[in-house]
């Protein structure tokens, strides 16, 4: 069994429904493969869940691979998608959806 790793974001009071509407939005599928900063494929990410409640989310992930690499892996996909216009959901900073 691959291990799962949950993140917890806390939001601001009130904007809970517009992030579970982030939520449901997605950004596209993801790349399921996680790279390094050459593009190696060092593992893979194999499920996700949202949860957003009274002033906080959490997003559990299971992976393949060191969770600090997929760490790395996704503020990189964080950085393309923003600078694409994607940014972070309302009411989260810094949030790596």
């Amino acid at each position: 069994m691959s291990p799962w790793h949950a993140l917890f974001y806390p939001l601001k009071a009130g904007s809970e429904e517009t992030v579970k509407d982030t939520v449901r939005r997605g950004r596209g599928r993801p790349s399921f493969d996680v790279t390094d900063g050459d593009g190696k494929v060092i593992g893979r990410l194999l499920g996700t869940m949202a949860f957003v409640g009274k002033e906080m989310a959490v997003r559990v992930i299971e992976v393949e691979g060191a969770f600090r690499m997929v760490a790395a892996h996704r503020s990189r996909q964080r950085r393309s998608a923003s600078s694409a216009g994607a940014g972070d959901p309302p009411g989260q900073a810094d949030a790596t959806w």
